[in-house]
């Protein structure tokens, strides 16, 4: 649920698609559980917690960085 939460902070990505890289091939069932853990729906946490959760979350640096290229790297560090 981790990734889950990861992917909903920084991308745009459908449920459906955030379902399926976790590996819950049927998005119902991934909202189901997403629900049970979190208490709100994913689409839900979306909404409300990426406002709250992405500015202060690593991962949405992590993500950040992991697009960068490498001269882009390279040029913000020089």
């Amino acid at each position: 649920m981790a990734r889950a939460r990861e992917l909903l902070d920084t991308t745009d990505q459908s449920i459906a698609a955030v379902a399926s890289a976790t590996g819950y091939p049927d998005s119902f069932y991934f909202a189901r559980q997403f629900k049970k853990v979190h208490d709100m729906t994913p689409s839900g946490y979306r909404g409300s917690g990426k406002a709250k959760h992405s500015q202060a979350s690593p991962w949405r640096l992590l993500a950040s960085e992991r697009n960068k290229t490498q001269s882009e790297r390279l040029s913000v560090s020089a």
